[in-house]
């Protein structure tokens, strides 16, 4: 008599591990999407010297709907992202940067729902800008206080990365006189941010059974 021979079973991935997977698609869908902008976006659109990131967003750009697109998408990725990372802290210091970041990335989603000219987007665009240097270092302390110190120096690194991009600017538009340039420390701020996620994102991977 024969025995027919079932297929293999595949495991679906767990909720959790599509949640970490999410720390790395956020960068790559909000970076990605507004790196294409600046390269595709007109010389009376977008320029590094001229105008800042958020101009791309306009509603009268050609950009309009890929930069604010790619920074909703990249937000609620990011938001679901924030999930993992608090099932996972160990301590109150990795508790308190997942609520920073949880705050950065719902201000980056909002940067795109909120864009020039559109009230408040000054403010939401400050969630991210500032609470991405503090999520860094309060994050790093908790992998650090928590035994993984390779991983929290790495994301208090990080931190000053963006220290140093908008302090270089200040000197800049100081010495020159000129608020020139903004684009390229939102840039640098952007990536450091990204690379933080993906960073932690895939030291998540290690330790999330699949």
């Amino acid at each position: 008599m024969s025995r027919s021979i079932s297929p293999p079973h595949r495991r679906t991935p767990s909720l959790d591990r599509i949640a970490v997977w999410c720390g790395i698609l956020a960068p790559v869908v909000a970076l990605g999407c507004v790196w294409l902008a600046t390269l595709v976006a007109a010389p009376t659109e977008f320029t590094w010297a001229e105008y800042a990131l958020s101009d791309l967003g306009r509603r009268e750009a050609s950009t309009f709907w890929l930069f604010n697109g790619g920074l909703v998408a990249g937000g609620l990725a990011g938001i679901a992202f924030a999930w993992p990372l608090w099932r996972r802290a160990r301590n109150r210091l990795e508790r308190l940067g997942t609520g920073t970041f949880l705050v950065s990335v719902v201000g980056l989603g909002l940067v795109g729902v909120f864009y020039l000219p559109r009230d408040p987007h000054g403010p939401v665009a400050m969630l991210f800008f500032i609470g991405a240097p503090i999520t860094h270092w309060l994050y790093g302390a908790g992998r650090i206080r928590a035994g993984d110190a390779r991983l929290g120096r790495q994301s208090i690194a990080l931190g000053f990365v963006h220290v140093l991009a908008w302090g270089g600017w200040i000197l800049f538009a100081q010495t020159s006189d000129s608020s020139e340039w903004f684009a390229v420390p939102e840039m640098v701020a952007s990536l450091t941010f990204g690379i933080w996620a993906v960073t932690v994102a895939r030291r998540l991977l290690d330790e999330v059974p699949p």
